[in-house]
C-alpha cells in the first residue's frame, strides 16, 4: 500500500470515528431531551390536590346553576293577575340544574373524594411549578449542549440536521452562552 493510500485510509477511519462520535452524542442528547419533554408532560397532567379538585366541582356547579337560573321563570310570573299571567314553557335541564345543584354537587364531590381516598395523590400548584421549573432548566441546558455539539460538528464539516422543535433560545444562543 502506498503512503498516500495509507494516509487516506487512516484519515477516512478517523473521519468515520469522529462522525460516529458526533452522531452518538447528538442521539444521546436528543434522547435526554425527549425524556425531559415526556417528564414535563407527565408533571403537567398530575392530578391537583383534593382541595383544588373540590373547588373545581364547586366552580362547575356554580356555572351550571348560574346558567340555569337565567333559563328558569321569574317567580313573579306565577303571582301575576289573571290579565297578565301566561303559561311558561318547561326547560327541564334548567329546572334540574337550578334546583338540584346542591345534590349534584354533593354527588360529584363524593366521587372525587373516593378517588383521593383510594390512593390518588395530588400535587400542589407550588410543587407542580417547582418540578416544571427544574425540568425546564434541565431541558434548556440539554438543548444548549445539543446546539453546541451541532455547531462543533458543522465547524468540523459534518452536516447534522436540527430538530424542528428545537428551542429557539438554544438555536439563537451566542457562542458564549453555549457549554
Amino acid at each position: 500500500m502506498t503512503t498516500a493510500r495509507k494516509f487516506t485510509s487512516e484519515a477516512l477511519k478517523r473521519a468515520t470515528a469522529a462522525s460516529r462520535e458526533f452522531r452518538d452524542g447528538i442521539e444521546s442528547l436528543r434522547a435526554r431531551i425527549a425524556a425531559l419533554k415526556s417528564e414535563r408532560e407527565q408533571v403537567e397532567n398530575l392530578p391537583p390536590t383534593q382541595d383544588i379538585a373540590l373547588q373545581r366541582v364547586d366552580d362547575w356547579i356554580e356555572n351550571l346553576a348560574f346558567t340555569a337560573r337565567d333559563r328558569t321563570p321569574d317567580p313573579r310570573r306565577f303571582v301575576a293577575g289573571l290579565n297578565y299571567y301566561q303559561p311558561y314553557g318547561l326547560d327541564r335541564d334548567a329546572v334540574l340544574f337550578a334546583y338540584l345543584t346542591p345534590a349534584l354537587a354533593d354527588a360529584a364531590k363524593a366521587r372525587v373524594l373516593d378517588l383521593y381516598a383510594n390512593g390518588m395523590a395530588g400535587v400542589s400548584e407550588d410543587e407542580r411549578r417547582n418540578q416544571l421549573d427544574r425540568i425546564d432548566r434541565e431541558l434548556l441546558d440539554s438543548e444548549l449542549a445539543e446546539e453546541s455539539l451541532l455547531r462543533g460538528a458543522e465547524q468540523a464539516g459534518f452536516a447534522i440536521q436540527r430538530r424542528a422543535d428545537q428551542d429557539p433560545r438554544a438555536a439563537l444562543a451566542s457562542e458564549e452562552a453555549l457549554p
